[in-house]
């Protein structure tokens, strides 16, 4: 079952289904298809969407879905801020293999204000898939190319020192610049989207602040991806479910925190969420 929050990320997942019908479950509709993924007998998929960005939308959302159709797996298939890394970037997609929720906060006298890390692993059968992941990639090999994704890789442009598109202290620039230049100069400004595996922060933040970013980060060391709903999911996992519920998050990376990019990073990164989530779901390996 597959969740998006943003309508261009409900395009780009539906994109992949397109013979399905209508339901309607107690709060929502959802769009039904079927499809046989390989070796495995055919499954129903039902895709919805959220009303509202955030966690408190997006836990109703998924706990409606556990209400009325009991599945598996919820996907929340979608997009995400990232961290700036020399391994990945733009358009490159996110598994989550951990949750960095850091929703609940205390305000101080002063502007002072301290996060409660929250969170945990994904449930086992969700660990011991992604763990795996990289022996199964001839699978879905594929997900990246032009004809599966639906459009190009957008460009960028490279100075030869950080520029009005970078922002922060200078530390923190140079870490975007080197990021944004490992991966689009050279034989990487070519190369097909790729995806990895990391843990994720989630708040009902929305991150643009690379002071934040950082502040979080030294708790989180290892999170690439930070985005607002995958929270909600795992607290509905968790309480509406019979505890069987796998929730797993699939994050295009349309941002890097500190970078100012070409927008038409949003669609590509929305629709390379949706191809790996189809091909996974296609190769028989979430069923």
């Amino acid at each position: 079952m597959l969740i998006a929050i943003r309508t261009d990320e409900f395009r780009a997942v539906l994109h992949h289904f397109p013979t399905r019908r209508r339901a309607e479950g107690s709060n929502r509709f959802y769009e039904h298809a079927r499809i046989r993924p390989r070796g495995k007998a055919e499954i129903g998929v039902a895709i919805t969407k959220s009303p509202e960005q955030g966690q408190s939308a997006a836990q109703a959302t998924a706990s409606d879905m556990i209400n009325d159709l009991a599945p598996r797996w919820i996907l929340l298939v979608g997009i995400a801020g990232g961290v700036p890394d020399t391994e990945y970037s733009l358009g490159d997609v996110v598994l989550s293999n951990r949750l960095h929720d850091f929703s609940v906060t205390a305000a101080f006298q002063g502007g002072t204000v301290e996060h409660q890390q929250q969170g945990g692993p994904p449930h086992i059968e969700v660990e011991k898939l992604l763990a795996h992941l990289t022996a199964m990639e001839e699978d879905f090999t594929g997900w990246n190319s032009v004809e599966s994704l639906g459009m190009a890789r957008p460009t960028e442009a490279v100075p030869d020192k950080p520029d009005r598109h970078y922002y922060g202290d200078e530390e923190w620039k140079r870490s975007v610049y080197r990021s944004i230049k490992a991966n689009f100069t050279g034989a990487a400004a070519t190369r097909l989207p790729r995806y990895i595996v990391s843990p994720t922060i989630s708040s009902n933040t929305l991150v643009k602040d690379t002071g934040l970013a950082r502040q979080w980060g030294k708790s989180a060391r290892h999170a690439s991806a930070v985005e607002m709903e995958l929270g909600g999911l795992y607290v509905a996992a968790r309480h509406d479910g019979t505890g069987s519920t796998r929730v797993l998050a699939v994050r295009g990376l349309s941002d890097i925190v500190g970078y100012k990019r070409n927008p038409d990073w949003t669609a590509f990164a929305c629709k390379s969420a949706a191809a790996l989530t189809f091909a996974l779901i296609a190769a028989g390996l979430i069923y």
